[in-house]
Order: C-alpha cells, then structure tokens, then sequence
C-alpha cells in the first residue's frame, strides 16, 4: 500500500501559513485488518473580522490523498469538501463527500456513495451499486452485473442517466418530479407508464433499477450511444 499526501496552506502571511503548515497532519493508523488515515486540522485561534470575511486574511488549509491499495480492498472514505476517486479495486466501496464530485471507475463490488453538493459519475458497475447527491447529476455506465443486482440512483436537482449494455435484462422503475422520463429500450409495462414514471421490464425483467430525481430528467440509453455521442464532441 502507497499513501501520497499533499499538504496546501495558502496565507498571505508568510509566517501565519508556516505556522499551519507544521500543525496541518496526517496520521496514518494500522491495525490488523484495516488501515485508517485521518486528516489534522489545527484550531484557528484569531478572532475573525471583516477583513477576514472579505477575504483578504483568511487562511486556507487542504489535504489531498492519492492511496495506492492491493486488488482486493475495502475502502470507506469520507471527506468534507473535496472530491473522491476511485477506480481499478475488487471490494465494498463506501464513500462520502459534502461539497465535491464523486467519480468511480471499474470497481467490482458493492458500492454506496453519497454527496450533498456534486455529480456522481459510476464507470464499469457489476454489483449493486446506489448512488445519491442532491444537486448534482448522477450518471452510471453498467456493464457486466448478475440478474440479482441491483443499482439505485437519486437526486434532488439533477439529471439521471443510466447507460446499459444492449443484452442486458433490467426491471426499471424511474421516476421523476419535474422532467420527463426516456427509455432508448423496449419496455413490457408492469405499473404507471407516463412521461414521468416508467414502471416495467427490459427483456424479461432481471437487474433493479431505482432512477429518481424531482428537478431534472431521468434517460436510460445504450452503452454504444453513450460513446457515439463522445466521438461527435471530440
């Protein structure tokens, strides 16, 4: 296991971001069945006044991890602002943000991710996998994934998009508030077919998709229209 950390201390006071810099850490815990890496932040002390709000005082403190883990891991990431990447990784992925995207590339377990403030993008999906944030869109690439797996995707205000190999046997359910529902597949009607809920079967019926949002459209399309329409912007 390879752990990059990358310290950031911007100040306009040259002794003040020194100071930061020597109290801002990263500890690296490990125990016998799990590592555990944790950000130190150190307590700022002054009092904060106008110039502080306008921002020409303000110090500003970040830490950036680039972990580098065997094949088969479990990873649980949590961070506050800031983005979080995964890809390439046979195991649980568990991760969460408030203010930042998550991206999330072939990785062959059971994901839960979930942000506030950011898009969510899954690239390569085969095993359950749900998906939240609530102002942002959420767009999902499924690949190989067993008839029993499932894939749940939500957001408050953003678009949904789920793109499927053209084999693959799904039942859907997606819903939305304010957008329209569109399915680029034939669907055998088991529920409510309206423009903003769709409730049936993708040949027979097989992997569950949940696909939810209240402001923004909700679009099921094929993995091969997905890269037809990269290649005509690049």
């Amino acid at each position: 296991m390879r752990i990059q950390v990358t310290r950031v201390v911007r100040s306009e006071d040259p002794n003040k971001a020194e100071a930061l810099m020597k109290d801002l850490e990263a500890e690296v815990e490990v125990h016998r069945d799990r590592i555990v890496v944790e950000s130190r932040f150190p307590k700022l002390r002054e009092s904060i006044g106008i110039l502080d709000i306008l921002g020409r005082k303000m110090a500003t403190l970040q830490i950036h991890y680039l972990v580098q883990v065997p094949n088969e891991t479990n990873l649980s990431l949590d961070t506050t602002n800031g983005e979080v990447r995964a890809r390439g990784v046979n195991g649980q992925l568990d991760a969460s943000t408030k203010n930042g995207d998550m991206r999330v590339e072939d990785v062959n377990g059971v994901l839960k991710l979930a942000t506030t403030n950011g898009e969510i993008s899954l690239k390569g999906v085969t095993n359950r996998a749900f998906a939240r944030t609530t102002n942002g869109s959420v767009v999902a690439e499924i690949r190989r994934i067993s008839s029993t797996g499932s894939v749940q995707l939500q957001t408050t205000n953003g678009n949904v998009q789920a793109y499927l190999p053209k084999d693959l046997r799904a039942t859907v359910d997606a819903v939305t508030t304010n957008g329209h529902v569109s399915i680029a597949f034939p669907v055998e009607r088991e529920g409510l077919m309206t423009s903003k809920t769709v409730r049936g079967t993708i040949r027979g019926g097989g992997v569950k998709l949940t696909l939810e949002t209240t402001n923004g459209n909700v679009e099921v399309r094929g993995i091969a229209e997905r890269a037809e329409r990269r290649h005509k912007r690049s």
